[in-house]
């Protein structure tokens, strides 16, 4: 008999949703600044029915206004947070929003895959930072990034994938200030995430 409570988190916890967060001026690219090149956000749940775990993927891209192909697509946090940085973005969303999604971004994107422990977080996020802007300092491609990883973290850094959860205070904001979702909408899928992860006595399937 098919479980209905497995059903609903399988279908209800797993979706996409795209936001239209705002552009970024063409004199950043080096361009008019007339030229606006818009700036969207996917952010998608996955919920691991063998882990227990829900993983969170976010994706963006980079595409000019009034014309065809993109300037970037997948991982565009760094475009995006510079482009702030330099006054060279003008939000749709309220900026505090987009700042707050960056933040869950760098922290949580695949959440479910993570090469360190939950309790090794900061650790981290600290080497990843120093990563980032060594990058921004060298340029792209001239940094192998396991190896700097490994020299910061330690020889331990990805032996092994780790899971890890995602705040139910994080949860809420994102489908609150980003899915724009009520809060009924918000309490189902927040119980049903407590389910997921919580190993309570119920049969998951994905039938």
């Amino acid at each position: 008999m098919e479980n209905p409570i497995a059903v609903d988190i399988w279908r209800e916890l797993g979706f996409r949703w795209r936001r239209k967060v705002g552009y970024i001026y063409g004199d950043y690219f080096g361009e008019s600044r007339n030229k606006r090149y818009l700036v969207t956000m996917d952010v998608e749940f996955r919920p691991d029915m063998d882990d227990r775990v829900l993983e969170l993927s976010i994706t963006g891209e980079i595409k000019y206004v009034r014309g065809k192909g993109w300037v970037a697509l997948g991982q565009i946090y760094d475009e995006v947070e510079d482009a702030i940085n330099k006054g060279a973005f003008e939000p749709i969303m309220p900026l505090y929003v987009v700042r707050k999604m960056l933040e869950i971004w760098h922290i949580y994107h695949l959440n479910g895959v993570k090469p360190v422990p939950e309790e090794e977080a900061d650790r981290y996020l600290e080497c990843l930072e120093k990563y980032r802007k060594a990058v921004k300092r060298e340029g792209r491609g001239s940094i192998d990034y396991y190896d700097f990883m490994v020299q910061c973290y330690g020889k331990n850094f990805g032996d092994k994938w780790y899971s890890w959860r995602i705040p139910n205070s994080t949860y809420r904001w994102i489908l609150a200030k980003f899915c724009k979702f009520d809060d009924k909408q918000i309490n189902r899928l927040v119980r049903l995430k407590q389910i997921l992860e919580e190993r309570e006595d119920v049969e998951l399937n994905k039938d």
